[in-house]
């Protein structure tokens, strides 16, 4: 398991399949927002995935829910996830 996945300023098509190929059978506990300044439905499939991927990996103790942080996720995000109508779960 690895830490944080911190993503690039532009994470579209490009720069999801770059990251997903760089990333490999390490999973995040968090996604960092911090540096995104445009992000596409590409860059959301990849965090679904991720997390999707990094939850299941897990199992909890005891009913405890799975740790997993969104970090300084920006207002276009969770907008993806509306017009998506990805389960805002996804969100923090």
């Amino acid at each position: 398991m690895a830490d944080a996945l911190v993503l690039p300023a532009c994470v579209d098509a490009r720069a999801a399949a770059s990251l997903w190929r760089e990333f490999g059978e390490q999973l995040p506990t968090a996604i960092d927002f911090a540096a995104v300044r445009e992000i596409d439905s590409a860059g959301l499939a990849l965090v679904s995935a991720l997390r999707r991927r990094s939850l299941a990996s897990r199992g909890t103790a005891a009913g405890a829910p799975p740790v997993f942080s969104l970090l300084n996720v920006p207002d276009r995000f969770a907008q993806l996830c509306a017009a998506h109508r990805i389960d805002k779960e996804l969100l923090p």
